[in-house]
């Protein structure tokens, strides 16, 4: 009877904790013909940073679109460069009417994402975006105002104060009303 190999120890992984995802967009855009739209991305958060974005960009109908990545400042440029050689995306999908994105992130860099529609002079598009991307915590420094005895400007453990809340799936959670204006209007 042979027996059976010991179970070999896993890699290490990184810290669950250090990592979350969080919905960015989901929702409908229209494109005209021969045009394109922009959507800066949020990748730097208080006490985050994005590494990797991934979700569907699917086109209402048959029609199709090509959607570009771009760093931040190479989309300022692309846009405003007339003739010579353009700044190029860090990432262009084939045109197609449903794109799955699972792409790294230059990391701390702010990224803008492009449906790009400029191929097709004639037909808009209804384009669908559900995005998420997945942030990395960076540890963030809190300084004691109140005197309560630590160091100022030493790293704490807690960083989950400076993130940003998730995004509820629910339609039936609507936030309060606004308060009564004052009187005397």
């Amino acid at each position: 009877m042979q027996e059976a190999p010991a179970p070999q120890p896993a890699a290490p992984a990184r810290h669950a904790a250090a990592a979350f995802v969080s919905e960015i967009v989901d929702s409908l855009f229209t494109v005209g013909p021969a045009e394109f739209y922009a959507l800066d991305l949020p990748t730097n958060q208080p006490g985050a940073k994005a590494d990797h974005l991934f979700g569907t960009v699917t086109t209402k109908g048959r029609k199709d679109i090509v959607v570009r990545l771009f760093r931040s400042s190479d989309y300022d440029r692309w846009l405003k460069q007339k003739s010579g050689r353009k700044p190029v995306a860090f990432w262009t999908s084939q045109r197609s009417s449903s794109l799955t994105l699972d792409q790294d992130l230059p990391a701390g860099v702010p990224v803008v994402l492009l449906l790009d529609n400029g191929y097709s002079i004639r037909t808009p598009k209804q384009v669908v975006c559900q995005l998420q991307l997945r942030y990395q915590r960076n540890g963030t420094q809190t300084f004691d105002t109140e005197g309560g005895g630590k160091i100022a400007g030493t790293r704490t453990e807690k960083t989950d104060d400076n993130l940003p809340a998730p995004r509820s799936n629910s339609d039936q959670e609507m936030p309060p009303p606004p308060p009564p204006p004052p009187s005397g209007y």
